[in-house]
């Protein structure tokens, strides 16, 4: 966990992570900032957007996520989407798909 974007970012740099879940609404940078820095320094990398903001489909934000989870979060819900974060993640790493799930 990091108490705002900036400590997100330092935290991640030198970590191992196959999937990160952010919120929108961060202190110091806004969750889509930190998803396309982390994505910059991992490309396999697998991104969650968890919101409680109503946004539309067409919303730039929503294209540095690969997934997205609407407050408040089902833990089916959550298993769902993690499981195939985590299969994005192995795609990516074994050369498939490389675009937004």
């Amino acid at each position: 966990t990091a108490e705002d974007g900036t400590h997100a970012i330092k935290q991640f740099v030198g970590g191992n992570y196959d999937v990160v879940f952010l919120d929108l609404g961060m202190p110091g940078l806004p969750g889509d900032a930190i998803s396309r820095e982390f994505r910059r320094a991992d490309p396999l990398i697998s991104t969650v957007l968890i919101t409680g903001w109503d946004l539309d489909e067409d919303d730039e934000r929503l294209g540095s996520f690969d997934f997205q989870l609407q407050k408040p979060i089902a833990a089916a819900d959550l298993e769902n989407v993690l499981s195939r974060a985590i299969d994005l993640r192995d795609r990516r790493a074994r050369g498939g798909e490389a675009q937004r799930a």
